[in-house]
């Protein structure tokens, strides 16, 4: 009987190796899928700067069995926050907007509590402002037609504060609402503009769009919660599509689109090293702790959050999407899914899908240690 040559023999070992970590997250994935009831996810495994893995898997759209792909249009949700923080800095190196700036500095009628309010708070949830919850089975779309920012901004100024703005942590929508808002001021243009122009173009992410309840999305995923424990639609970004702009959670993309991002992100681009820096760098509260919540800290837009002795940087969204880079070993998980838990951040509910967790479990494995 021959014998195998012994190059042949390496190149079997090399690629054997090389397929086994990624059917081991194939076969993760897929348990996740039917364990959780999420209908579809896609997602990509960044190593050393390049993509390793990019793959759908289960259903973007339920009713009409249409398969999730690397290239599927997922909603983010509170990932879109990293775009309005990043936006939100490249007005702070223009010297546009101040870190320090009172927010009253860019709406009429502010509320005398909102004096110590600054720029900074809103970026890092220690403004104080009262959050909206947004019920994904009592949302509707009709009622919020007309309901643009600057009625926030009105209603958002009759609630008063949960504490004073600097002294507390308490995650935010509405302080990323403010920021979408001091960006079309300072900048001279919408804000879905300014994001598009500065930083969608410049990355390559041609696929990457804010919504409009009114256009036909092609290759977009449906998104679902559970009601009753059964799957039910929930059509959030539709939705917050009806308001002036969506600088809280109103942008869709695809696994590909945001292995771009991430990109220019991990390379420091877009932002000077000094402002990076700063952006992932935890500000302190009067009591001397971190900004945040628990072990996790809050920077500007991102979530710094312990991991197996390492830090990993991200954000999640809760329609079912996440974000999380290890800088340690150079590997960065994006996991999006179409099942909204309608949960608080910073990481979801540990019942159900949890999609930090999951994209966890998906870093655990690519990094095989």
């Amino acid at each position: 009987m021959p014998t195998m040559p012994k190059t042949l023999a390496l190149v079997l070992l090399i690629a054997s190796a090389a397929v086994a970590p990624a059917d081991r997250i194939d076969d993760y994935v897929k348990a996740q899928l039917k364990e959780t009831k999420v209908p579809g996810m896609a997602v990509a495994v960044i190593k050393d700067g390049r993509v390793v893995k990019a793959k759908g898997y289960g259903l973007a759209m339920v009713e009409h069995d249409v398969p999730a792909t690397p290239e599927t249009l997922f909603e983010l949700a509170s990932l879109s926050k990293q775009f309005t923080a990043v936006a939100t800095m490249m007005l702070v190196e223009e010297g546009k907007v101040g870190l320090d700036d009172p927010v009253s500095k860019y709406f009429e009628g502010t509320p005398e509590s909102w004096s110590p309010m600054k720029v900074r708070h809103l970026l890092n949830h220690t403004s104080g402002l009262v959050e909206f919850h947004m019920d994904p089975l009592k949302l509707s779309a009709t009622s919020l037609l007309r309901y643009g920012n600057t009625a926030q901004v009105r209603d958002m100024a009759k609630q008063g504060l949960l504490f004073a703005p600097g002294t507390k942590w308490a995650y935010s929508n509405a302080g990323y609402t403010l920021l979408g808002l001091i960006v079309e001021k300072a900048s001279g243009q919408p804000f879905y503009r300014f994001v598009e122009e500065r930083i969608l173009r410049p990355t390559g992410m041609s696929r990457t769009r804010f919504v409009d309840p009114f256009d036909v999305i092609k290759g977009r995923a449906e998104t679902y919660t559970l009601r009753s424990g059964n799957l039910a639609v929930w059509r959030m970004a539709s939705t917050l599509g009806a308001l002036d702009q969506n600088a809280f959670g109103g942008m869709l993309s695809s696994v590909n689109d945001l292995a771009r991002w991430e990109a220019a992100v991990s390379a420091g681009k877009l932002l000077k090293p000094e402002t990076w820096q700063m952006v992932l760098t935890p500000e302190k509260l009067p009591d001397g702790k971190p900004v945040g919540i628990r072990n996790d800290q809050f920077g500007y837009g991102w979530w710094l959050t312990p991991w197996k002795g390492r830090t990993l940087i991200g954000h999640t969204g809760h329609t079912g999407t996440a974000i999380i880079r290890n800088p340690a070993d150079k590997v960065t998980v994006i996991l999006l899914g179409n099942l909204g838990s309608g949960n608080p951040p910073p990481f979801g509910s540990d019942r159900g899908f949890n999609p930090w967790r999951v994209a966890e479990g998906v870093l655990d494995l690519a990094v095989g240690k």
